[in-house]
């Protein structure tokens, strides 16, 4: 069936990470969203997109946890 996870980053979270992200758990890929590699200038965005991540069952993650556990 090929490769079904994903670790990801985006330049803004609630723009490019949040949808794309909430997408592929949606469509059955293990997604793992590394948290310090992506960034807003607005830090009620920022929570509000990493809350509606976790509610679509994508899995938050910093660099320090994700790379040696992948």
């Amino acid at each position: 069936m090929g490769k079904r996870n994903f670790a990801m980053a985006g330049v803004t979270t609630g723009i490019c990470m949040a949808s794309l992200a909430i997408s592929a758990a949606e469509e059955g890929f293990n997604v793992k969203v590394v948290c310090d590699a992506c960034g807003s200038s607005n830090p009620i965005e920022e929570e509000t997109s990493w809350r509606r991540m976790e509610r679509a069952g994508v899995q938050l993650t910093s660099t320090a946890r994700w790379w040696p556990n992948w």
